[in-house]
């Protein structure tokens, strides 16, 4: 027995491609003619998400760590998630990736880790440390409530980021004469600990630019403290 194509909505583009994200047409039922053992699997049900990407958290395409995660960058994604499951790619190199994942910071060794709780069967939940420089580029948010993670995300870390080099140049801006040059903070893994430096733009050729660079900085906030760097 076969059923006819109930088409809403359709458009036909028959001379060339259709524009990206138009809608050419929507169907329901099997071809006439098409048995079931010769229909295809059918799909799931679509679910969208809104995936989170390492290098959403730089704009600068010199950052050697643009692509990559780093534990400032998870803190910040594991705080907004609050708990959701997610997809994640636990090695980059194999592409073993887990559906359905909790993420936790790993704050007791030495190299920047996440650890992964994932169930495998009714009975069993296991906890796995990864090392994060393994961990794929994009991580995926699977529920609606974990959508708006990585707005969350992106916000805490970009103020994190501005409150640490204001706190710096307070008192090591321009009071130590480093008004020209370029500020960069990095939050870590630590909750509060954000490393901060300073990189003066070259030394002016023209007489009359007087502007006062200063000398490099480097240092750390933690907890709102100012640790220079000697």
């Amino acid at each position: 027995m076969s059923q006819s194509i109930d088409i809403t909505g359709a458009r036909c583009y028959l001379d060339g491609p259709h524009e990206p994200h138009q809608i050419i047409g929507s169907f329901r039922g099997t071809c006439a003619g098409v048995g079931v053992e010769d229909a295809p699997a059918a799909l799931p049900t679509m679910v969208s998400s809104c995936v989170v990407l390492a290098s959403d958290f730089s704009n600068s395409l010199s950052d050697p760590v643009r692509e990559r995660w780093t534990g400032g960058k998870l803190r910040h994604l594991i705080d907004a998630l609050r708990g959701e499951p997610v997809v994640i790619t636990t090695d980059a190199g194999n592409g073993h990736t887990i559906v359905g994942a909790r993420l936790h910071m790993n704050l007791g060794r030495p190299n920047e880790r996440v650890d992964v709780e994932y169930r495998v069967s009714d009975d069993l939940v296991q906890r796995v440390n990864y090392p994060m420089v393994g961990i794929g580029a994009a991580i995926i948010p699977l529920t609606q409530a974990g959508h708006g993670a990585k707005w969350d995300a992106l916000d805490s870390y970009r103020v994190e980021r501005m409150n640490a080099v204001m706190a710096v140049q307070k008192i090591h801006g321009d009071p130590e004469g480093r008004s020209w040059g370029t500020w960069h903070a990095s939050p870590r893994g630590e909750q509060g600990r954000i490393v901060v430096s300073y990189e003066p733009y070259p030394a002016a050729t023209n007489p009359a630019d007087t502007r006062s660079r200063g000398n490099r900085w480097w240092g750390s906030i933690i907890k709102g403290e100012i640790f220079p760097w000697q």
